[in-house]
């Protein structure tokens, strides 16, 4: 009886190291399986456990696996070099996200020091490897010449590649290139395609290019019914852009009837929410009392803010409710502002300024200003200004007197329709004429 007592227990013993044989003998990979259940189960402790241990068997997605929990603070503290190590582990053996995630690490500094090659080496790796993020962020490595020598081709290639898969941001991206000529020969057409492709997703900046294409005709048929589709898609949701675009829809009637008060309403709508175009345009319409009572006391505090926050329309406008509009004029300050927005190229501000330079307003006179105002005006077209810079030349203000130049300029500007221009050039060319004359009959006496 006691030998068959002791043969039980004998068995019994026998059978217990089989099955802790038989457990001890789990795969890595049945490691790892039991890991994501217990995280699954939110049992992060027990999930760590079994990570770390099939991640030390050469488990590629469990190293990456306990990379994000220590990225993240799941069932650890978060700790971002223990976080990089795993990730660089697994990057190294080929994991695919591991060598993304590495790549976005080594962008941003996060658990290792900021190191933009770095950061292209592994986005490359991913990117060969078809992983979308990684081709998107390194298009923009490319495209900023951040960790490489920046070329556009490059960055157009992996935009492309990118967009191919439907990222979105990718396929902006992409239009934008075409839209440009950066890395790729520019083309609306395809640019507009690419934007369809995006807006159709509801992609806002897709949506609003795609609108401003409509609108001017850009690589697509000029079409304002489908601009305002699109516009109105992001004006309703309060796009201070796209508002102010529909604005202009109705104040020139392009696609609607033309409503000056409903084109007010759509400027105030966008100026409330910060465009400063609009409150320019809107400062505009409260001066000339175009679809609203005119009162410069609403023009001005508009026309002030946006112009502060350098829109040079506004600052033009400003200038003019300085000199013409408000009951206490105040040419300096007109001139400041006209200063401002000549600077920043406003040919109407820039030949104003010339004026006031001529004739003293705000400022002293001054002829050489003057002269270069108007020549600045000149170079962008400017028909008054050429007449203005002609007379400087015949006069000697501000510039040498030169005959030939002036005759240039007054001929482009009587050619461009101005009267001024004309009837200078008959007066100057009838003096010719009659000094040829006394010439002629002087020699015939002498005959």
């Amino acid at each position: 009886m006691m030998h068959i007592c002791a043969m039980n227990i004998k068995y019994f013993i026998c059978l217990l190291c089989l099955t802790s044989l038989i457990v001890s003998c789990k795969s890595p990979e049945e490691i790892y399986a039991e890991a994501e259940t217990a995280y699954n189960a939110k049992d992060y402790k027990k999930a760590i456990e079994l990570f770390k241990e099939a991640a030390e068997d050469s488990v590629t997605e469990a190293q990456y696996r306990l990379g994000e929990c220590y990225y993240n603070g799941i069932g650890v503290n978060k700790d971002l070099k223990e976080a990089t190590m795993w990730f660089l582990t697994a990057a190294e053996a080929g994991h695919v996200k591991a060598q993304n995630i590495i790549g976005l690490c080594f962008e941003l500094g996060k658990g290792v020091d900021q190191d933009f090659a770095q950061a292209v080496k592994w986005f490359t790796k991913a990117a060969k490897n078809g992983h979308v993020i990684s081709q998107l962020h390194l298009a923009e490595c490319y495209a900023n010449g951040k960790g490489a020598i920046q070329d556009y081709k490059i960055a157009a290639e992996w935009y492309a590649k990118a967009a191919e898969q439907n990222n979105i941001e990718a396929i902006v991206k992409l239009a934008e290139c075409y839209l440009e000529g950066k890395g790729v020969n520019r083309d609306y057409k395809i640019a507009c395609e690419w934007l369809s492709k995006a807006a159709e997703q509801n992609n806002k900046g897709a949506q609003l290019k795609l609108g401003r294409c409509y609108y001017i005709g850009l690589g697509v048929n000029r079409d304002y019914t489908k601009a305002i589709y699109w516009f109105k898609k992001l004006a309703d949701e309060g796009d201070p852009t796209a508002q102010l675009y529909i604005g202009e829809c109705y104040f020139n009637g392009n696609g609607v009837e033309k409503n000056e008060s409903t084109a007010v309403n759509w400027f105030e709508k966008s100026a409330n929410n910060g465009c400063n175009e609009a409150k320019a345009i809107l400062g505009k319409c409260y001066i000339e009392g175009t679809g609203v009572v005119a009162d410069t006391t609403k023009a001005t505090p508009l026309l002030l803010d946006a112009a502060n926050n350098n829109d040079v329309l506004a600052q033009f406008y400003l200038a003019n409710v300085y000199l013409y509009y408000t009951p206490k004029k105040n040419a300096k300050k007109a001139v400041y502002w006209l200063k401002k927005a000549a600077t920043k190229g406003n040919v109407d501000a820039q030949y104003n300024l010339a004026i006031c330079y001529e004739n003293g307003v705000g400022t002293k006179k001054d002829y050489t200003q003057a002269a270069k105002w108007y020549n600045k005006a000149v170079a962008q077209g400017h028909t008054d200004a050429k007449y203005n810079l002609a007379i400087c030349f015949l006069e000697g203000t501000g510039v040498e007197k030169n005959f030939d130049t002036a005759e240039e300029l007054l001929i482009d500007a009587a050619n461009e329709g101005s009267t001024d221009a004309k009837n200078l050039l008959d007066i100057l060319y009838q003096e010719e004429d009659d000094g040829v004359s006394e010439e002629e009959t002087i020699v015939e006496e002498e005959i």
